[in-house]
């Protein structure tokens, strides 16, 4: 119940409702102090005038100094009302203003950017998780960049194996086993392309879904062997020669 009301122990509600208070036993002493001393200088000056002239201070003259002083009571704890209130709203706008700062250099692409706080108060919450939201935001940079490099590479590879025996397909003289096999690695590059490119569409759908529902085993020691078969044209042309014994995996 008492959390209700006043908030959570260090939250921005009970410190708010600390500052008010202790703001509001400021202010109503500093009117009764105002008050008292005006209201004492003003009868004592009085007094001396009026004994000057022989005279006593009557209730018109009281009632008169009690509306002065209160007057300046008012008007003195009225002006020191807006500078708590202009001091307060500085305090808890500064926070926000430098969260505000710092979201707008994140939307212009700086993930670099790390706010401090002492506070252990929501704004302070909301400071440290906007650094984890930057530092995460951060990590997915770099992994689309390298997501973007690594693609581009998958691509050329392909690419590159294709223009290399399409080349070796232009000799008149090449053999005919020799010509199918490299007719058949050119059929298999170019599914090699559209699997990726069909592999990059599924990665997008992924994003959107809580895990994995289709699983698959794979050969490793293939890949590696058919890695290898996709570069001979490139291997021939250095002498160099494979022996593969590998156990499938």
């Amino acid at each position: 119940m008492f959390e209700k009301i006043f908030g959570r122990h260090k939250s921005l509600q009970r410190n708010l409702i600390k500052e008010f208070v202790v703001v509001f036993i400021a202010l109503i002493l500093l009117s009764i102090s105002v008050f008292y001393f005006s209201v004492n200088n003003a009868i004592e000056k009085e007094l001396e005038n009026s004994s000057e002239r022989g005279e006593s201070i009557n209730s018109t003259q009281v009632v008169s100094i009690v509306r002065r002083s209160i007057a300046i009571s008012i008007g003195t704890t009225f002006i020191f009302i807006v500078v708590i209130m202009r001091y307060s709203a500085k305090k808890i706008l500064k926070p926000i203003n430098q969260i505000n700062g710092a979201m707008q250099k994140v939307a212009a692409g700086n993930f670099d950017v790390q706010l401090e706080t002492q506070r252990e108060d929501e704004i302070g919450e909301l400071t440290k998780n906007f650094n984890v939201m930057v530092k995460d935001l951060g990590k997915i940079e770099v992994l689309q960049k390298d997501f973007i490099n690594n693609v581009s590479h998958e691509i050329k590879t392909p690419i590159s194996s294709i223009q290399g025996f399409a080349k070796l397909l232009e000799d008149e003289n090449l053999p005919e086993a020799e010509r199918k096999e490299y007719a058949e690695i050119i059929i298999e590059e170019s599914n090699r392309l559209l699997n990726l490119s069909t592999n990059i569409l599924r990665l997008s759908k992924i994003q959107n879904q809580g895990k994995i529902v289709r699983k698959d085993h794979i050969n490793i020691t293939e890949q590696l062997r058919k890695a290898i078969a996709v570069l001979e044209n490139k291997w021939n042309e250095k002498s160099l020669t494979f022996n593969i014994s590998a156990k499938d995996v």
